[in-house]
């Protein structure tokens, strides 16, 4: 009898330890779904900030899973297997991002234009920086100064190049007052990026005027005990080598990381033109409950590149170099209290070396803190998100320190109305110890025209408008030299930005078209006027922005975008005749570009082919004066096939044709270039 009672005793644990039903909820992309409510009889659980969710106590159930900007569905649920739930977007667009209000939604529930850049297509284009996965985008141009390492600059809808926010998992890299420089900025451990175009400082402060570009670094699983990674080398013309290696997977259920390094070296083309690039980044993560997970990323480049100047113009520089050094770390603490609340904390670091070595030589050293809270309120149909931002911003400006701090409070409302009707807004208040306090908003409704007919499977109109800031310099607050000081009375410039637009889809799904109209304002724009800085300056932009994207097939996928873009300078210290006078239009904003590509992604093997075309410009020669910088094609190509499951060899190809031109008047680009190399996976 005794033993009997044991082995019941046995029995009945044994089946309390499979009787858990674990799983996880995926938007159509891959990215986890956090909030979703999982219904199991009687049960009701909600996924975690990784999408996870647990049962207890049940060993199968046919459960509904609910969560709001998605379609509800039912799923077979057992406690044998750990399910992965792909929700589907309710609505006509299946695509998801954070970066337009800060928690999940889609662009026609933001009224936003947005795109993402999933990791299947960061891997297939394998392009070594950031910065040439947004040239094929809609409404970004993207102009280089040279070959790779020199200066890359970013320009939205013809918007100033500081008046873009590039964010790393949620912390800023541009430096106080907006200017980022891409050309460090690699592809290795960037899972996913997103790109939204229009005023965001509503949300993200003093420095989203024209848009908002984050990256999102590639984390672990939990759940795989086994570590997976890769390790690669390419070879090509220049001396050119490029080897990448990372590592992730996860440790008790809880543990997630990730790891990976990489160095890209080149001799360049012309002397002093090396340039050398080290690059490493690590994502943990440590699920400390069902309801809360901490997170912490670093991210470091080191980079040191030959400056040989304006080689059309005059012969190189054998001297001048450029050292860089950047560092930026994210922590992130996420915890849900319940269906519909979900808290995050924040803390965030940006420390920037940039020395350059000449007869000249200069130091720029700035650094941010950031910290915040952030609380985000779902009810239905919609989303509420506010909350608290902190900076404070310091820098070593050649030996004199210079520091400032801002505060920011944020609000950004989210409505449903039926299946038809999306309102978004939000309004931001930020207080400056260099500028006072200032106030930014955006709104938008998007409107479902037509449902399914016939070929066409939805039409959508949206309406937009919103005012952003971009803050000064510390450089421009706080300069002390012997012909030129800084100005502490500045005021921030400011955007104003109206957009109309029609996203349409096809053939059940298979196309998306969008055509969108926009007229941008940039008043109290900085200009150096005599020996300080001053908001002198006024201009506008408007222009039209048509994409397209289609899946032919299951692996075959094409994209195509285009821009017409006018720009005019409306207020300036400067003579009409100078590249900034009045009635000039804006330097280096073409008034014709655009891209296409397609990609073909078997499961053995890809292929992927484009082009880029940017028209004639107005730009700077070598006297300072106006000149007309001609326009340009660049074709690229890039392959792999995977010879075993862990082995795959890779090409690319850029500047296919070895065309000869120049992005920025007097620095011409490389010519045609040739890399190969080999990946091992595990």
């Amino acid at each position: 009898m005794r033993t009997i009672i044991l082995l019941s005793l046995s029995l009945a644990i044994c089946a309390g330890e499979i009787s858990n039903i674990h799983g996880t909820i995926l938007d159509p992309s891959g990215w986890p779904v956090q909030g979703a409510r999982i219904a199991c009889g009687n049960l009701t659980v909600y996924s975690n900030t990784e999408g996870r969710f647990t049962v207890a106590g049940v060993d199968k159930c046919e459960a509904r899973i609910e969560k709001s900007g998605f379609e509800a569905r039912t799923a077979q649920l057992g406690a044998q297997t750990d399910s992965r739930i792909t929700l589907v977007v309710a609505g006509p667009i299946e695509s998801v991002v954070v970066s337009a209000t800060r928690t999940e939604t889609t662009p026609e529930q933001a009224a936003v234009a947005a795109n993402v850049v999933t990791e299947q297509q960061i891997v297939a284009r394998d392009f070594p920086v950031v910065s040439d996965i947004l040239r094929d985008l809609p409404g970004l141009q993207v102009i280089q100064s040279g070959r790779p390492g020199s200066i890359v600059s970013l320009f939205t809808r013809g918007s100033n190049s500081t008046q873009t926010l590039v964010l790393l998992d949620g912390v800023p890299l541009n430096e106080p007052g907006g200017q980022v420089n891409l050309a460090h900025l690699t592809s290795e451990g960037v899972e996913r990026v997103e790109v939204v175009r229009g005023p965001e400082s509503a949300l993200f402060g003093a420095e989203a005027s024209a848009g908002v570009i984050q990256l999102f670094t590639k984390r672990g699983d939990p759940e795989e005990t086994v570590p997976h990674g890769s390790v690669s080398y390419e070879r090509g013309n220049f001396q050119t080598d490029r080897w990448i290696a990372n590592l992730n997977g996860g440790y008790g259920n809880r543990l997630d990381y990730s790891l990976s390094a990489a160095e890209l070296h080149t001799a360049g083309e012309y002397p002093n033109d090396y340039y050398r690039d080290n690059t490493g980044s690590a994502n943990l993560g440590f699920r400390i409950a069902e309801s809360t997970e901490a997170r912490a990323v670093f991210r470091i480049y080191d980079a040191h590149v030959g400056t040989p100047g304006a080689v059309a113009f005059q012969a190189p520089d054998l001297v001048s170099n450029e050292e860089t050094r950047d560092s930026t770390l994210s922590l992130r603490l996420d915890d849900s209290r319940g269906a519909n609340y979900l808290q995050r904390f924040t803390f965030g670091y940006t420390h920037l070396s940039d020395r350059f070595n000449s007869s000249f030589p200069s130091l720029n050293a700035p650094e941010r803190k950031t910290a915040g809270y952030q609380g985000t309120l779902s009810h239905r149909g919609g989303a509420l998100v506010f909350g608290y931002d902190y900076q404070d911003q310091s820098g070593d400006l050649s030996g004199i320190n210079a520091s400032r701090n801002n505060h920011g409070f944020f609000a950004n409302l989210q409505q449903t109305f039926g299946r038809r009707i999306y309102l978004s807004g939000g309004a931001r208040v930020e207080h400056s110890s260099a500028f006072g306090t200032i106030g930014s908003g955006r709104g938008g409704v998007s409107l479902l025209l037509l449902g399914e007919h016939g070929a066409l499977s939805s039409t959508i109109f949206r309406l937009s408008a919103g005012r952003g800031v971009t803050e000064p310099s510390l450089l421009q607050n706080f300069a002390k030299a012997t012909f030129y000081h800084g100005n502490p009375a500045l005021q921030p410039e400011k955007t104003n930005t109206y957009e109309a637009a029609l996203v349409s889809e096809w053939f059940g799904r298979r196309i998306r078209t969008e055509i969108a109209g926009f007229r941008s304002s940039f008043t109290n724009l900085i200009a150096f006027v005599s020996d300080t800085w001053q908001n002198v300056q006024a201009s506008w932009a408007r222009g039209l922005e048509t994409s397209a994207q289609a899946r032919l097939a299951k692996s075959i996928f094409v994209q195509a975008s285009y821009m017409r873009l006018y720009t005019r300078i409306t207020s300036s210290a400067a003579p009409p005749s100078s590249p900034t006078g009045i009635g000039q239009p804006l330097l280096r904003r073409p008034g014709n570009s655009g891209a296409v590509s397609i990609a073909v992604t078997p499961k053995r093997w890809s292929l992927v082919l484009g082009g880029r075309f940017m028209g004639e410009r107005n730009d700077i020669d070598n006297s300072f004066r106006v000149a007309r910088n001609p326009n340009y094609e660049n074709f690229y190509a890039s392959a792999s096939y995977d010879v075993t499951r862990h082995v795959t060899p890779l090409l690319r190809l850029d500047n296919l044709l070895n065309e000869s031109y120049q992005e920025a008047l007097g620095y011409p680009a490389l010519s045609r270039s040739i890399i190969g190399g080999v990946r091992i996976h595990w």
